[in-house]
């Protein structure tokens, strides 16, 4: 081939590539990303994955065994939906399977958990979570960061997530959203405000969860929710400590505030408590705009908490309880 040939051949090569693009490899995991034939995940580089291939956040996922994460630390881990730029919004089962030993240590990042930013129509569902070690700064928690107008259904965390604000053993941050049949048993910290034992802020449904958490922050500080804005929550609980040094330091809630209103219906607190007496309570911490907050067949045990006064709920004694 002559030389002029040869450069004929690489332009059009190079044409070729310039317009069609060079080949991409494909994800680590197999399936076609639909409810029939969803994307399955059985590896800890195929978990890991998923957050590599934002094309597919929309998608279908199935977990088909248990997975130890314990190979990625500090940053290795590629976040799920990190943002709400590229949110996940799908559908993520896990099939009753654990992930374990996951570890994320990003102080400065907002919207950090195993899914950092999930929206509209995703849902999480049949998922446990084991030993995770999660550090972020806003949005922080176990299994997802932030959730917006998203379903969490049978899903449970342990562990330690520390944070800013908006913390939880579960979920940092969720708004407008549905939660059921879920739970939390971690240390969780925050430095500024919205630490929950399950929930850092909260709005939407819950239903039969619970958290076994000892969480610790200034303000905002409840062994299930930290922050209760627009919610129904029923059959509930929450047991542990909670710690706190500023304003609204609950058992169940820590303050219920800014957007209402709040019912909670047959739910207890049976949870030490360590604040001020003019900034903390039994079940409920504090009501902030007098927002119509309403607690029908409430409780909290007043020989664990050493609280004999709440924002909601009736006190008992432990053998009542």
């Amino acid at each position: 081939m002559s030389s002029s040939s040869r450069l004929t051949a690489v332009v059009f090569v190079s044409a070729v590539i310039c317009l069609f693009g060079l080949p991409v490899q494909g994800a680590l995991y197999s399936g076609g990303g639909t409810e029939a034939d969803p994307y399955i995940i059985s590896t800890a580089a195929e978990m890991n994955d998923i957050g590599n291939n934002p094309n597919d956040f929309g998608s279908y996922f199935l977990l088909t065994a248990d997975i130890d994460l314990g190979a990625y630390t500090g940053t290795s881990f590629n976040i799920i939906g990190p943002n709400s730029t590229t949110p996940f919004t799908g559908v993520f089962d896990g099939n009753g399977h654990t992930v374990s030993n996951l570890t994320i240590n990003i102080p400065g990042l907002v919207y950090v958990g195993l899914f950092g930013f999930i929206s509209e129509n995703s849902e999480l569902r049949n998922l446990r979570l084991e030993n995770v070690n999660i550090e972020g700064s806003h949005s922080v928690g176990g299994l997802v960061g932030n959730v917006y107008s998203g379903r969490v259904y049978d899903c449970s965390v342990s562990g330690t997530v520390t944070g800013q604000s908006l913390v939880g053993g579960l979920i940092g941050n969720a708004w407008d959203c549905e939660i059921t049949r879920s739970s939390s048993d971690c240390i969780v910290t925050s430095t500024e405000y919205g630490a929950g034992g399950m929930i850092g802020a909260f709005s939407g449904i819950l239903r039969e969860c619970y958290s076994l958490s000892e969480v610790s922050g200034p303000n905002g500080v409840g062994g299930f929710i930290g922050i209760a804005m627009r919610s129904d929550i029923r059959d509930c609980y929450a047991e542990g400590i909670v710690s706190g040094i500023g304003w609204g330091i609950g058992g169940l809630i820590g303050v219920c505030t800014e957007v209402g209103p709040i019912t909670i219906y047959n739910c207890y607190s049976s949870v030490q408590i360590t604040g001020d007496p003019n900034d903390a309570g039994g079940l409920i911490g504090g009501i902030e705009f007098n927002i119509p907050t309403y607690t029908t067949g409430c409780f909290w045990d007043i020989d664990v908490s050493g609280q004999t006064e709440s924002a909601g709920g009736i006190g008992k004694s432990t053998e009542q309880m």
